[in-house]
């Protein structure tokens, strides 16, 4: 999701912060969790995959939403994804709308 997500989000008038290696975004994450209103993270990434990455947020701040996107997901990464605490999945490759109705849906239910 970094380059086409990042662009899609910036036109739809959401501030970005991306990362294209999980352990940057997550040391960003730590230094800073305050500043985050949502994460949304790739289910297959190098270093950690996008349920490990989910945990570790969560265990900073369990009230953050965090979306995953994938190509796929099976039904026992969907459990995964579930147990991990993760709001919500986005199936790549996702539209401009799909992305933002998922985003602001989630949003909306955090507030």
């Amino acid at each position: 999701i970094t380059l086409v997500g990042t662009q899609i989000l910036k036109r739809l008038g959401y501030e970005v912060v991306a990362f294209s290696q999980p352990a940057a975004g997550l040391a960003a994450f730590r230094a800073a969790p305050g500043i985050f209103h949502a994460v949304i993270t790739d289910l297959t990434m190098p270093e950690m995959s996008g349920v490990d990455l989910a945990r570790a947020i969560l265990a900073i701040r369990p009230d953050i939403p965090v979306l995953v996107t994938s190509g796929r997901i099976n039904p026992r990464e969907h459990a995964l994804v579930a147990a991990a605490g993760v709001r919500g999945t986005i199936d790549k490759p996702f539209t401009v709308q799909l992305l933002a109705e998922t985003l602001a849906r989630t949003l909306r239910r955090a507030a």
